[in-house]
């Protein structure tokens, strides 16, 4: 690939093929360490073949060259850096224990370079180019990316950081409710929809990166939703119970305190990520229609102060807390309804728990803070 020019929709659709690439790899155990233009393929079909594992090993990675753009194929010893330097990761080029994510710090350098035509780091010297991988930033992208790929990429960057953190926990349920966020926030940047749905796609694309990374019970959660009748004793119960508190409550619902799906301990966590299927159970979708209806007040509400803010700050803050509240409903309501995997996402004010509540009611108290604000004098 190296000298090879591409248009903008090329560049992402050989970065998915790579990422993907890579996460087979690592989801196998193997760090390739030597990532480079040399050493990917891209054969006639438009497929990508990642050349050259000879660096490749599952143990802790092991050291480099002096050559900026040859890689050595003699066999090392703990404590010698190798790899291509120009596309080393800090921790390659400092000689550390490195993993997988050397590999990521690789892609990275290789789509910069498929982008502007040039490597981010560079130096007279083997030791130069070494000394600007740990201490230098790469030069913007301004003039060879896009503006509003530009945007894309640095909103992904300030969602991404915290959602990346919280997913470590590991709670992807929660990570998972800043991707509505920063979808809003991409729509108000004004990025046109056709960008929007280019990022969704990509994300579709890159399913598979994340899939290798799931673990076990998380893969069934989400295998469930296809097939329900899947382990209807396991994985599967806690939604199926959910189904039939909601399917049991009718129209006009058991009662309060009838509801047997919950009264009798069928429906787990139902006072927490299921509440919703309570309420249906001993209200029925009367009761579901008017907390439905309640949260559609809020969202209502959170626009009418989006559009009396006096500052583009007070309409972005109003949106993107509506954007958020709204996106946990969905994202629960589809849980319960078994539409969406279980990932552990509370309905907002009503679930039990004090940190979720309290970022709600944060929430509010900001729209509510831009909408006293309206008239100023």
């Amino acid at each position: 690939m190296r000298g090879v020019k591409f248009g903008l929709r090329k560049i992402v659709e050989t970065a998915s093929q790579i990422a993907a690439a890579l996460a087979a790899a690592h989801a196998a155990g193997i760090v390739h360490r030597d990532l480079k233009p040399d050493n990917v393929l891209l054969t006639r079909a438009g497929c990508v073949k990642i050349l050259d594992f000879g660096l490749a090993k599952t143990n802790p990675p092991q050291l480099a060259d002096h050559e900026a753009t040859e890689t050595l194929s003699v066999r090392t010893e703990p404590g010698v850096v190798m790899g291509t330097i120009a596309y080393m990761s800090p921790e390659q080029v400092s000689g550390i224990t490195a993993d997988h994510r050397s590999d990521i710090f690789s892609f990275g350098v290789l789509l910069y370079e498929l982008l502007a035509g040039t490597r981010p780091f560079q130096g007279e010297t083997p030791v130069d180019t070494m000394q600007a991988i740990l201490r230098k930033d790469p030069p913007e992208l301004t003039d060879a990316v896009p503006v509003g790929l530009r945007q894309i990429v640095e909103m992904g960057v300030l969602a991404g950081a915290p959602m990346l953190l919280i997913a470590m926990q590991p709670d992807m349920g929660t990570a998972l409710t800043y991707v509505p966020i920063y979808l809003a926030a991409l729509l108000l940047g004004g990025l046109r929809w056709k960008l929007i749905a280019a990022v969704m796609l990509l994300g579709v694309l890159a399913a598979p990166v994340g899939w290798g990374h799931l673990k076990a019970y998380q893969k069934e959660r989400i295998l469930t939703v296809f097939q329900p009748e899947r382990d209807p004793a396991g994985v599967g119960y806690q939604v199926r119970q959910s189904k039939i508190a909601i399917g049991s409550g009718k129209f006009t619902g058991k009662g309060l305190f009838h509801g047997t799906q919950s009264h009798l301990n069928f429906l787990p966590a139902q006072h927490t990520d299921f509440v919703l299927s309570v309420l249906s159970e001993e209200f029925g979708f009367m009761g579901a229609a008017i907390v439905l209806s309640l949260f559609y007040y809020v969202l209502h509400r959170g626009i009418l102060a989006a559009r009396s803010a006096q500052d583009r700050l007070g309409t972005y803050l109003c949106l993107l807390v509506v954007a958020w509240i709204v996106g946990q409903v969905g994202v629960n309501v589809g849980m319960v309804l078994g539409l969406l995997p279980t990932i552990g996402v509370p309905l907002p004010f009503l679930s039990y728990g004090g940190s979720a509540l309290l970022a709600a009611m944060a929430g509010i108290g900001l729209v509510a803070n831009v909408r006293g604000r309206r008239i100023v004098n």
